[in-house]
């Protein structure tokens, strides 16, 4: 019998997901490497996660939430249509950062399509050109990222924050970062 790769046993997983092999084992549904060091999370929407979105993006709308966060509205790559979502940008006196913690989802194809993206918080909205960053110039913005926001994301990175810029420039095609410039009028 041909086993799908869904249905294959312990055996046929990689060395790192078997339970129980070696240094490496399955704990809280995380896989834990030698180290102590853990394979990061793949993001996937609960209804518990959207339900949040929903009262933070309401919250956004109305002035109030938490400080830092803003509604990115972007208009789709197929339909045009404008697309929100709440997001977190990193500003520094460099300048304006938007990051993607949860991987390329479908904001991330959306700016890359539009290349601009519009930033609100209750009645003030700005819009900005977005470009993308080579992997070598988003190693320090996403190692800054996660300093910043270690509790909240760093279950998706497969780096610690203490890291070497190297290990970020190799995590930075997971974590797509843009900087964010004022257009003209």
């Amino acid at each position: 019998m041909l086993l799908t790769e869904t249905q294959q046993g312990p055996a046929q997983w990689p060395l790192a997901a078997r339970a129980g092999e070696g240094d490496s084992h399955r704990r809280c549904g995380r896989v834990l490497y030698d180290k102590g060091r853990t394979m990061a999370r793949t993001y996937r929407p609960t209804p518990v996660g959207r339900l949040r979105d929903r009262m933070i993006t309401f919250m956004l709308r109305k002035g109030v939430g938490p400080p830092g966060l803003y509604l990115l509205t972007v208009p789709g790559r197929k339909t045009g249509i404008s697309r929100t979502t709440p997001v977190a940008p990193l500003e520094d006196r460099e300048g304006r950062w938007l990051v993607a913690p949860f991987g390329p989802g479908g904001w991330v194809r959306n700016v890359r399509a539009a290349g601009r993206v519009t930033l609100s918080r209750a009645r003030t909205a700005e819009t900005f050109g977005a470009t993308e960053l080579t992997p070598a110039e988003a190693a320090p913005i996403l190692r800054r990222y996660l300093a910043k926001h270690p509790r909240t994301v760093g279950a998706y990175f497969d780096v610690d924050k203490d890291d070497a810029l190297e290990n970020f420039a190799a995590e930075a095609p997971r974590h797509p970062v843009f900087r964010l410039y004022v257009t003209g009028p």
